[in-house]
Parts: C-alpha cells; structure tokens; sequence
C-alpha cells in the first residue's frame, strides 16, 4: 500500500508542477533512479515501523524513511524543477532537502545505535 501511495503522491506533484520542457535522457535515468529508490526505502522503512511498532526500532525506521524521502525529493527538485523554479532556488530547496534529510539520517543511525546497545 506505501508504495503505490508514495507514487501516486510523487506522480501528483509532479504534474501539479507543469512540467514543460523535455528533460534529457540522463534526468530521466536520474528521475528514475531518486523517485525509485526513495519511494522504496520510505515504503520498507515505513513497513518495518509498523511492524515494530512499540519497539526500540520503530522511530529509528520512521526516521530513516523520512530521511530518504527527504534526499530524494531534494535530488528529484534539482533535476526536473530547476527551470521551473529559477537556479537559485532550485539549489535552495536541494540543499534544504538535503540537509534535512541529512539529519534524520543520522538521526535514525544515533536511535539504531541507541536499541542495538541497549
């Protein structure tokens, strides 16, 4: 259900956007590859909280997804949105994207590390 939901979302904002010039091969590779990668690890990150729930793993995965989501959308914004948007902003918003999801990363190693040590 995650990753039909997540698509379908992604899907949307991206058409919300307009979309109108033809990105190149290698974005779409790019496109491709974020949107895939993204998607799924939020999904089985998201899955495995649920199945965890109350546990000492469950905000650790929910971090991790986030994360994940977090620097794909920052990628996914620099390859299709940077005409769209402007340069400036563009990089503003991957690099907040990033930075964000940067820190939930390493939010959810820190609460990993946490339940493996007890």
């Amino acid at each position: 259900m995650y990753p039909r939901m997540a698509f379908v979302f992604s899907a949307a904002v991206l058409l919300g956007f307009g979309i109108k010039t033809q990105p190149s091969g290698l974005s779409l590779v790019t496109f491709a590859f974020w949107l895939i990668a993204g998607v799924m690890t939020f999904a089985v990150c998201m899955v495995n909280a649920h199945k965890t729930r109350g546990g000492r793993f469950s905000a650790a995965f929910r971090l991790l997804g986030w994360g994940t989501l977090f620097l794909a959308a920052s990628a996914i914004v620099v390859t299709f949105l940077s005409e769209r948007l402007g340069a400036a902003n563009a990089q503003f918003a991957h690099d907040a994207g990033f930075v964000i999801g940067f820190i939930l990363v390493l939010g959810a190693s820190n609460r990993f590390l946490k339940a493996m040590t007890g």
